[in-house]
């Protein structure tokens, strides 16, 4: 496991994408359809994940797909929406975060 946790760790990353990301997390702390928006932490994780699901595709590098792919599952638990257009429908708060941020 470790193993392949230092291969994931090594897949790059685009600053481009890093930029993504951060444009991701600003999103949603300034959103009203969220109480809280996404942490430093939440940031790192869905960069790991990405990085993660690249090395399963054998990618050398992540996608922007890859952010998108894995979104409702880092998001999942780490954002409490707040407006009733998306319910309680986690998977519909990261589509509207997916929507809502243009890929670079």
């Amino acid at each position: 496991m470790l193993t392949i946790q230092k291969q994931a760790a090594n897949i790059h990353v685009a600053d481009v994408l890093l930029d993504y990301i951060q444009a991701i997390l600003e999103f949603t702390r300034n959103s009203p359809m969220f109480e809280f928006g996404l942490s430093p932490r939440g940031g790192l994780a869905l960069l790991n994940a990405a990085r993660a699901l690249a090395l399963i595709e054998g990618q050398e590098y992540v996608l922007p797909e890859h952010i998108k792919t894995v979104m409702a599952a880092v998001v999942n638990h780490r954002l409490e929406v707040t407006s009733e257009e998306l319910g309680d429908d986690k998977k519909s708060a990261a589509n509207y975060i997916s929507e809502s941020v243009p890929i670079p």
